[in-house]
């Protein structure tokens, strides 16, 4: 428990817990999205990828009403089970990594992944099977994109998203942002630490910009949903 300073009585005072939500309801503590950041940020990628999009990403797709987006999972029939779609897209059933090629899958739904899980006891996964990968490379040239033409990237990959990021080698000046889910704790066989794919990002020319989602600080974290932009953007200054 969290402790005051000295009272002068030889007894600590208790710190008192803050009611977060009745702070938010005051304008104390603001409640942020994935919509209200990226929404915040004034951009109009032409694209946006989708990576990892188990029933949809709504937030994303509010943000930029008018981008094209390229949906992306590895779980077949996953574009007919969607609950959430933009207006414009098209969908590719694969899964991202550093080289192209097939990998496989611990189908679990929302939390497949192609890494071995530690974090969720000893359930074993729906199915096991085989899956296309492709890389960031790959999936940008496929769009065809005018020269001048910017994309935003989403990336939730289960734990697997440092080597989707080793396949990010092209392109990288027309990439606006990254927003990407990033493993906090250890949650998967042979998985990376924060540190590490923050530095990879930064080797490619993004740095951490904000956390996405308002973190629930008495609750171990897991991962974090974070937002990277280009070193020389503005917003840094």
């Amino acid at each position: 428990m969290e402790t005051g300073g000295d009272t002068g009585t030889g007894t600590a005072r208790a710190t008192p817990r803050v009611d977060r939500a009745a702070a938010r309801r005051e304008g104390m503590v603001p409640k942020v999205t994935m919509r209200s950041m990226l929404s915040g940020l004034g951009m109009a990628p032409d694209a946006v990828l989708d990576i990892g999009v188990a029933r949809g990403t709504p937030q994303l797709y509010d943000a930029f009403p008018d981008a094209a987006f390229l949906l992306v999972d590895p779980r077949p029939g996953f574009a007919e089970r969607l609950a959430f779609r933009p207006e414009r897209f098209a969908a590719l059933t694969a899964a991202v990594g550093a080289e192209a090629g097939r990998m496989r899958l611990e189908d679990r739904g929302g939390h497949s992944s192609l890494n071995r899980r530690i974090d969720r006891g000893d359930a074993p996964p729906v199915a096991s099977y085989d899956v296309d990968v492709v890389t960031l490379d790959g999936m940008i040239a496929s769009l065809g994109l005018a020269p001048e033409a910017t994309v935003g990237i989403k990336l939730d990959t289960e734990g697997h998203e440092l080597d989707a990021i080793r396949g990010l080698t092209r392109d990288l000046e027309r990439i606006a942002f990254i927003a990407c889910e990033v493993s906090v704790l250890d949650r998967f066989v042979g998985g990376y630490t924060f540190a590490e794919l923050v530095a990879l990002l930064d080797q490619k020319g993004f740095r951490f910009y904000a956390v996405m989602s308002t973190p629930r600080p008495r609750r171990p974290l897991r991962f974090l949903d974070c937002l990277f932009l280009r070193h020389d953007d503005p917003r840094f200054a």
